[in-house]
């Protein structure tokens, strides 16, 4: 089986041929329903309502605060990645096992959990408080959203369906599926 494919829109680019991307669908969905109730134990640690009123009142613990559900979640997606294009996308040593494909979606994703997380707080982000911890609550943002579709995800759906509910095209694109 071919793994991967020319894009017809972007030459030299390569994707997912339409049976490696259905396989890892049904794949990612299958891990989804394995971990649910990780997943379900990560989305209750988003909800805690501390972690954003640190960056509000500009504590350091913000930074601890946010960044360990953000990593939590990374480690996870990376953990259940079908396709090892995640994996790749963030430089991860278990990137061996993937294609050379990346797209938009993934690259975008890796590059703001890379900017927001593995960061230690310095007295210098006092002064520039804004700055230093937006990256970090954008990463944080996106990990929630996407457990969170991601468990509705593996709540909902017995297979991949054909029409994509938006939750899982995001969790699909996030692992290049899309």
């Amino acid at each position: 089986m071919t793994r991967h494919e020319q894009s017809p829109t972007n030459p030299g680019r390569p994707v997912l041929t339409e049976k490696v991307r259905s396989a890892g669908e049904q794949q990612l969905l299958r891990s989804l329903k394995d971990r649910l109730a990780e997943l379900r134990a990560l989305a209750e640690e988003f909800r805690d309502e501390d972690r954003l009123y640190r960056v509000w009142r500009g504590s350091a613990k913000a930074f601890a605060l946010l960044q360990g559900p953000t990593e939590t979640t990374v480690e996870l997606f990376c953990a259940i990645d079908p396709t090892g294009v995640l994996v790749t996308a963030l430089g991860d040593e278990r990137a061996e096992r993937a294609p050379a494909v990346l797209n938009g979606p993934v690259e975008e994703f890796a590059r703001i959990v890379v900017a927001g997380t593995h960061k230690q707080w310095t007295r210098q982000d006092n002064s520039r408080w804004l700055e230093a911890t937006s990256p970090l609550v954008l990463a944080f943002a996106h990990c929630k959203y996407l457990v969170e579709a991601a468990i509705a995800s593996a709540e909902m759906l017995e297979e991949p369906p054909d029409s994509l509910p938006s939750g899982w095209a995001s969790v699909l694109c996030v692992f290049g599926l899309r």
